[in-house]
């Protein structure tokens, strides 16, 4: 299926970020990866997975590809995320600031985040 270029403009926390396509932002939930609340007993987790996810991306181009589902329940884009040289969902389990999740029917990379985890 093809992807959408888009430019990030605001990091979020550690799974989702704000974009803009054209001239409309839109906010990205990573797909298959879920990272921690800043509102639980994880707090310095989640500090620490923005922090990473900022140092990745932000300011960057990305390039959004959709599974099967284009946006959750609240309206988020669901996305894998690419720069021109990181899977950023992937990346982000593979340091360790995120765990592989799976939220059916949106697997396609799956087995890979889940390969990554246990390398972790």
């Amino acid at each position: 299926q093809g992807f959408e270029t888009a430019h990030v403009i605001r990091v979020i926390d550690g799974d989702s970020i704000e974009v803009k396509i054209g001239n409309e932002r839109y906010e990205v939930r990573y797909i298959g990866i879920n990272t921690p609340e800043y509102h639980s007993d994880e707090r310095d987790a989640a500090i620490k997975a923005t922090q990473a996810n900022e140092d990745l991306l932000f300011g960057e181009q990305v390039y959004l590809f959709k599974d099967r589902t284009n946006t959750d329940k609240y309206g988020r884009l669901l996305r894998y995320v690419f720069t021109e040289d990181v899977f950023i969902n992937l990346e982000m389990v593979s340091q360790g600031f995120a765990e592989s999740r799976s939220y059916p029917p949106d697997i396609a990379c799956q087995n890979l985040f889940n390969r990554a985890a246990i390398a972790d």
